[in-house]
């Protein structure tokens, strides 16, 4: 483990597919996850523009404009619970041969601006099985994330929910 928690295989890949040109305002994070499933079924999975709802449960439905390819725009509606309830994203980057996808959110009822994401698959092996490791990692503008911290700060002191206490701190540990 290096400094910032990652082995040097997932910081090789970070560093490797996972750039962002961070500007002043602007925070970035990566997170790393291992699933026990071989690449090729979870790469079938993420690679989904056009459905997000199958790998990310917080999506309930997703409607693509047009055939897709990169340039595609999805409309992605959210489950409730999370500060949003749509998210218009664009397909930026789809590489079948390298497990890459990029995407950028380009509209929605929500705070997050100059938001692009990045995720990456890669064979691995868990427990002496095929595995995989998937790692996203994304830049926002965190003005608008301290905004959000704010927001659920005022949540929390009017309701005293221990969930909004634990979202607030989750979102204050990106930037």
């Amino acid at each position: 483990m290096n400094g910032n928690g990652f082995s040097m295989t997932e910081e090789e890949f970070i560093k490797r597919h996972h750039k962002f040109e961070v500007k002043e305002n602007q925070c970035s994070s990566s997170l790393v996850k291992h699933i026990k499933a071989p690449v090729h079924l979870v790469w079938s999975l993420v690679r989904r523009f056009d459905q997000p709802q199958k790998y990310k449960p917080f999506v309930s439905r997703c409607v693509v404009q047009g055939d897709l390819r990169i340039g595609s725009v999805r409309e992605v509606n959210v489950r409730s619970g999370l500060p949003a309830t749509t998210s218009t994203e664009r397909l930026e980057y789809l590489d079948d041969d390298e497990h890459i996808l990029s995407m950028t959110i380009v509209g929605g009822d929500h705070r997050l601006k100059n938001y692009a994401s990045i995720v990456t698959v890669h064979p691995e092996v868990i427990d002496g099985r095929p595995g995989t490791l998937v790692i996203e990692s994304f830049v926002v503008d965190s003005v608008w994330l301290f905004r959000i911290t704010l927001s659920r700060s005022k949540e929390r002191e009017r309701s005293g929910s221990l969930l909004a206490a634990s979202r607030t701190s989750s979102l204050g540990v990106l930037c």
